[in-house]
């Protein structure tokens, strides 16, 4: 006998119901022990930005992309030159049926010693091809085509960053083939899809602090070393 068609609505809506309560509880646990990890570190955790911390990842596409935006779990580690924070960070796009939630891992680092014009790299891809279909210009290096297959590049000034991007620094940055790095004023971001776990704070702090280490070193200024 065929299963009647309320049944298995009736099922879809129960698994889609358990599904959210195994996510929410998941993601409790989760949120629990960033915490504890944080605090075990001796750094400060906090659920939601200040203002200040807000306005500044405000400054970069990330921050704009989507509905429903919301930045949470934020883990603050002060040095005396360098402010970061990683966070999580989710959005949504689409509608009904066809709405999707978007999961970011994000290291948002500012720092006096980042003096670099605003730029935006990530690895070429299917959306990297169609940004560049619908006009999104991708800045690639005649004298670099291994970079330039890796990564889209765009940025609004770009005579100033082909004088950053040298080539010491582009051979530094190719280490990280699925690197996703925003620079803005004296600050950037580096992330990825997913929910950091605890046990990953450390690695991706780590990750955070050598990409800036690239981008603010000053010998990236020049091409002699190479």
């Amino acid at each position: 006998m065929p299963i009647p068609v309320d049944w298995i609505v009736a099922g879809f809506f129960i698994l889609v119901v358990l599904g959210g309560i195994a996510f929410f509880v998941f993601e409790h646990f989760r949120v629990k022990q960033i915490r504890a990890a944080a605090e075990s570190l001796g750094l400060e955790f906090r659920d939601r930005f200040n203002e200040t911390i807000a306005n500044r990842f405000m400054q970069f596409s990330l921050a704009r992309r989507g509905s429903g935006k919301l930045s949470s779990s934020v883990i603050h580690a002060d040095t005396e030159d360098i402010q970061l924070q990683l966070f999580d960070h989710t959005f949504s796009t689409g509608a009904g049926k066809n709405k999707q939630t978007h999961r970011f891992s994000v290291c948002m680092i500012h720092s006096p010693r980042i003096q670099a014009p605003g730029f935006e790299m990530e690895p070429e891809g299917f959306f990297s091809k169609l940004a560049q279909m619908v006009g999104k210009h991708d800045i690639n290096f005649e004298d670099d085509a291994e970079f330039s297959k890796r990564f889209q590049l765009r940025g609004t000034h770009e005579p100033s960053i082909r004088e950053f991007l040298t080539r010491q620094r582009r051979q530094a940055l190719l280490q990280w083939p699925n690197l996703h790095l925003q620079v803005q004023g004296k600050s950037m971001i580096v992330f990825r899809k997913g929910s950091v776990r605890a046990c990953q704070i450390g690695e991706f702090m780590k990750f955070g602090l050598d990409v800036f280490e690239v981008i603010a070193d000053p010998a990236g200024a020049s091409d002699k070393a190479t």
